[in-house]
């Protein structure tokens, strides 16, 4: 069917995939495809650089800074079911690949702008900082903002380091929470070892340091 609809098409209008249809067609179109906000765009190029997602950051740009109106989600009087909550992943993650891309191609101010941005519109007292917002500590520091990068490792860092402990004292898992935290310790501290918080990456790898045994028994 896809096939049939590249052929009838011909490309005179734009065919997009979101990022759960584009996993489930059957066909490998990862080196035709331009990220444009929360969507991919099928192009009739190749990706030069197979390793590295394809961004048009023009209007991504224009997509996630100014079209999308992210309506509500500041707002922690608004209920989200569990179901919604798991897109903030997704959105946050669009914003990341705005500001790496960005970042790439040397315009770091404007990284800082879509960083700044998602912050705003998806803030921590509405949705808790996630997996994604470990990427973002990173972008921070590459753009030029590590003291906000080290404000948000800090809250998430104590987090995880709450969460684990309860892991242990309980003896048990949920899911994959604690490996979930790990990863995120371990992201923050190479993030901010990498931007010259030296003291900072330290202290988030001894706290890794204290639950990984625990990991590798839960194995």
């Amino acid at each position: 069917m896809l096939l049939d609809l590249l052929v009838t098409n011909n490309w005179e209008r734009p065919i997009y995939f979101n990022n759960t249809s584009l996993q489930s067609i059957g066909l490998d179109l990862s080196a035709y495809i331009a990220h444009e906000g929360t969507t991919y765009r099928l192009l009739p190029v190749r990706n030069p650089n197979p390793q590295q997602e394809l961004v048009n950051t023009e209007v991504m740009w224009e997509n996630v800074m100014n079209n999308f109106h992210w309506r509500q989600l500041d707002n922690p009087d608004v209920y989200y079911s569990e179901d919604y909550r798991n897109f903030i992943l997704n959105h946050r993650a669009a914003f990341n690949t705005l500001a790496g891309a960005l970042i790439d191609e040397g315009d770091e101010a404007r990284a800082l702008q879509a960083l700044h941005k998602s912050l705003e519109v998806m803030p921590d007292a509405t949705f808790e900082y996630d997996y994604a917002t470990a990427l973002t500590v990173q972008l921070l520091i590459e753009a030029g903002d590590v003291e906000r990068a080290s404000e948000i490792a800090s809250v998430m860092a104590a987090r995880a380091d709450e969460f684990l402990a309860y892991l242990n004292r309980e003896n048990r898992d949920i899911g994959n929470q604690r490996q979930y935290h790990l990863v995120i310790l371990n992201q923050l501290s190479r993030a901010l070892a990498a931007g010259g918080r030296e003291e900072e990456a330290m202290r988030y790898q001894q706290i890794l340091g204290k639950y990984y045994p625990a990991a590798l028994q839960q194995r």
